[in-house]
This record gives C-alpha cells, structure tokens and sequence, in this order.
C-alpha cells in the first residue's frame, strides 16, 4: 500500500516537472528568480531526449509499482501517461514552440538587445 501511494506522489510530482519545464518560460515573466530553476529543467529534458534516456523520476515509480506488486509498464512516463509513443515528435516540437514563445519577448525586452538594435 505505501509503495503504491509513494508511486502515485512520483507520478504527481512527474506530471508536475512537465508542466514546469512547458510552462516554467511564463512564469520567469512575474518571476525572474525562476529562471535558473527552468533553464536547469529545460537543460535535464533535453539531455534525457538527446541521449534517449528515460527520467529518473520514470525509473523510480516503476520500482515503487513493481515493490507495490503491481504491473510495471514499458516505455517512459510520456508516452504511457500523456501522449503514443508515436506523437513524441510532434509533441517535442510543440514543447519547443511554447517554451520559444514564452522566452522570445523577454529576449526582446532585455535592456542589452534594446541597446544593441538602437545602435544599428
């Protein structure tokens, strides 16, 4: 019972780092101290994808599934949870859409940018 319990907090706390990394770039807008926490979330999805390795937290709540007694799963957390296996593309590029789209206007507020285009 506590490792099935310990696998749904994992599952929450997953979906919770997801929605972070998607959305964490609007967040820097109110919350400037935010961005170190997004840039590094950003940073560990893209190494996780680039060398095709699933999430730590994946990892962890299969063993707590697995400790429970129950079925294990295959494949990652996204793919069970949120999206086939077969959309991960289009989801990565829809990530990358939203995250441009939050980060692009800060960029373009930045005291430096403005001061660099006003000498062009």
């Amino acid at each position: 019972m506590v490792y099935r319990a310990a696998a749904d907090v994992v599952v929450v706390v997953h979906l919770a780092f997801v929605a972070f990394v998607i959305l964490g770039g609007y967040l820097v807008w109110r919350w400037r101290t935010v961005l170190p926490l997004h840039l590094t979330a950003m940073a560990i999805s893209v190494s996780l994808a680039a060398l095709g390795l699933d999430c730590p937290l994946t990892d962890l709540e299969k063993w707590f599934r697995g400790q429970a007694g129950d079925r294990v799963y295959r494949g990652g957390f996204i793919a069970h949870y949120l999206v086939p296996g077969d959309t991960a593309v289009a989801l990565r590029i829809a990530t990358v859409a939203v995250v441009a789209a939050a980060y692009v206007p800060l960029v373009l507020r930045s005291p430096s940018v403005r001061r660099r285009w006003s000498r062009a």
